[in-house]
């Protein structure tokens, strides 16, 4: 017999590495791999360690932080300002001066802002309502600027 005759018959071999079966019950000995997300520079990114560690207790293999909206809001705040220029990127980034995607950031913002009219509390509300304020002063002063 020929060597790819031997392939023909042996078929297709195929390795269920999945950590969970069909039922969604954990397999025994499975693959437990921890997964900790990287930059491009190959540093492991901020908040990324507990990715894929433990479960919290709906068994999310996430991290079990509680995700504030206050804190969702200040990231894109904060993207918007290291897009103006007016903060440094984290080290290992690289974020050029980009007045157009700060301004649609912002816009974002501001579209939420709208959105959550009379959802928040009276604390989010203010922190929003003076974070917004101010990125905007600072667009129109950088934007002005490079006019």
């Amino acid at each position: 017999m020929s060597e790819g005759s031997e392939k023909e018959n042996q078929g297709i071999k195929i390795n269920d590495r999945r950590r969970f079966d069909a039922g969604g019950n954990e397999r025994a000995g499975g693959d437990s791999r921890s997964e900790t997300a990287h930059s491009s520079a190959g540093e492991p990114l901020q908040g990324a360690a507990n990715l894929g560690s433990s479960p919290d207790q709906t068994g999310s293999e996430y991290s079990s932080a509680k995700i504030e909206f206050g804190g969702f809001i200040m990231s894109l705040a904060t993207q918007a300002l290291m897009q103006l220029g007016e903060m440094p990127p984290p080290e290992g980034f690289d974020i050029e001066k980009d007045a157009s995607a700060a301004k649609q950031t912002i816009d974002i913002l501001g579209m939420l802002k709208e959105k959550t009219a009379g959802n928040l509390s009276a604390e989010e509300d203010k922190f929003f309502e003076e974070m917004l304020h101010q990125l905007r002063l600072s667009y129109l002063r950088v934007s002005h600027k490079s006019a």
